[in-house]
């Protein structure tokens, strides 16, 4: 099974950016509705490209504690290097979003897809930055 660590985006911190709309080129295949976004995750930032779910409400990206998520653009994604990522507690909610399914004081996500692929993980919130404010970076 494979694990991904699943993004509920948070806004960037305010005192960076104050909250706007943001334009990001999405990259993938209409054919099989596979999408992706570029963005720096966690703080301090990693580049990481985001798989978009059109179906569902779900972001996820792997995590560097899966052993076998494929090849990726960027190095899998190091939560405990971000000091902003939080494990989502059973009794959390973000936005409308409340979870549905826990084990261990940790909000459980999986998901199947008809192709035959899918998802399963613990769900997290860290803070984005997306592509449109890279430039305003340091990095």
């Amino acid at each position: 099974m494979l694990l991904f660590w699943a993004a509920l985006l948070s806004s960037v911190s305010p005192n960076l950016f104050s909250p706007a709309r943001h334009t990001v080129e999405v990259n993938g295949c209409v054919e099989v509705g596979y999408y992706t976004i570029t963005v720096l995750l966690g703080w301090p930032p990693q580049p990481v490209s985001l798989l978009l779910d059109t179906g569902s409400h779900i972001t996820a990206l792997p995590c560097s504690t899966c052993s076998s998520c494929g090849q990726h653009q960027f190095p899998l994604f190091n939560v405990t290097a971000s000091s902003s990522a939080r494990v989502m507690g059973c009794d959390e909610k973000a936005g409308k979003f409340k979870c549905q399914s826990c084990e261990n004081e940790q909000c459980l996500f999986s998901i199947s897809y008809s192709e035959g692929s899918s998802l399963s993980g613990i769900y997290h919130t860290d803070k984005v930055l997306f592509s449109d404010l890279l430039s305003k970076t340091m990095l």
